[in-house]
């Protein structure tokens, strides 16, 4: 089987489906396990991040609740970043739950942040003061090191504790079918950082390869 990857014959793989219509995305129709997994996979999930962690220079952690990362993985993740720190990037819709972990960074998008941080939702450049103003929360909530906030055709903003808050900006794309931009964004952030660039330098590289 490929290296790294745990089986579990009883859960079904996710699948996300958008339906479109003249380019516009509609709806998106969500399929595949969410419940949480059975002990004996979590027990194999927890031997493949012990044995991969040794070899590796950064970590992403996606949390957004499909039952794998349960508390006792988090509990995993947080023992082996005291142990042996990593490049470790959070990404998900609750980032206390890793808070822990004393993760490097975390990157929730606006809505994620402003549902977090209890405010009213904003629009357009209005989220970047709004946001702006509650860096310190968000890096105490957290516990990372610096906290990238993204704001899709706004750009984003970077909070990193000690020095001025980072702001990138995006081109946005005509593509009104554009998916995995978060995704790209946060494994971008990780590379950066773990080839030693700085704050800013990961940031601006982060958000160009979402764009």
């Amino acid at each position: 089987p490929p290296h790294g990857l745990v089986r579990d014959p009883a859960r079904r793989t996710l699948v996300k489906q958008r339906v479109l219509a003249g380019g516009q995305i509609l709806l998106r129709l969500d399929a595949g396990s969410t419940d949480v997994v059975a002990l004996a996979t979590a027990a194999r999930l927890r031997e493949q991040l012990r044995a991969a962690w040794r070899d590796v220079d950064a970590v992403i952690a996606s949390d957004y609740g499909y039952g794998v990362l349960t508390p006792a993985l988090v509990d995993e993740i947080a023992a082996l970043q005291a142990e042996r720190e990593r490049v470790l990037v959070v990404d998900g819709t609750d980032l206390r739950r890793l808070a822990r972990a004393r993760p490097t960074a975390v990157k929730p998008n606006y809505a994620e942040a402003a549902r977090r941080l209890g405010i009213a939702a904003r629009h357009g450049e209005a989220r970047v003061e709004q946001i702006a103003a509650h860096e310190a929360e968000l890096l105490a909530c957290t516990g990372a090191r610096l906290a990238a906030i993204t704001l899709d055709a706004s750009g984003g903003l970077v909070f990193e504790a000690g020095r001025p808050a980072y702001r990138t900006y995006a081109r946005p794309s005509p593509d009104a079918n554009a998916t995995g931009a978060g995704d790209t964004f946060v494994a971008a952030l990780a590379l950066a950082l773990a080839s030693g660039a700085s704050t800013p330098a990961s940031a601006d590289l982060a958000s160009a390869a979402a764009t």
